[in-house]
Formats: C-alpha cells, structure tokens, sequence
C-alpha cells in the first residue's frame, strides 16, 4: 500500500516531465525543418532525385491516401522539371 501511495504521489511529476519532454522535441523538430517544407512546386530546389517514402499499398493494389498524395507530390515535381527521376 505505501508503495501505491509513493507512486501516485510522484505520478503527476512523472506524466508533467513526459509532456514537457513532448513539447521540447516537437518545438526542437519544427524549427530545425521548417526551412526544408515549401509550400509551392516553384519554391522547391532542383534536384536530381526526388524520394518517396514507403506507406500503404492496399490488398487490391490500391494506393493509401498517404502513399497516393506522396506520389502525386513527386508527379508534381517531376512535371515542374524539379527532379529528373523518381526513387520508390
């Protein structure tokens, strides 16, 4: 019993350092990358090789909205004459 009671009295300090350990990484992430997201074709660099990263292909060979919009992406970058070959 003393034993439950010691963990739920340090419990909340445990869950506060977790969030915290959370925000720090996301805030950390966000502003090391944020230079490297473009919101338009013609804001991104050329490039020789455009990659795509694996997600989802569904039993019937349909693609997962995740992977489709990953490779309507690259599509897009290729067509803008940004990349000249695509990785999968």
């Amino acid at each position: 019993m003393a034993l439950i009671k010691k963990f739920l009295k340090f419990l909340p300090f445990g869950i506060i350092i977790v969030l915290v350990f959370i925000f720090i990484t996301n805030v950390v992430i966000y502003t090391t990358s944020r230079y490297s997201i473009y919101e338009k074709v013609v804001d991104v660099p050329k490039a020789q090789t455009g990659l795509i990263l694996g997600a989802a292909v569904f039993s019937n060979g349909k693609l997962s909205p995740i992977f489709k919009n990953r490779v309507d992406k690259a599509i897009e970058l290729y067509n803008a004459k940004k990349i000249s070959k695509i990785l999968v």
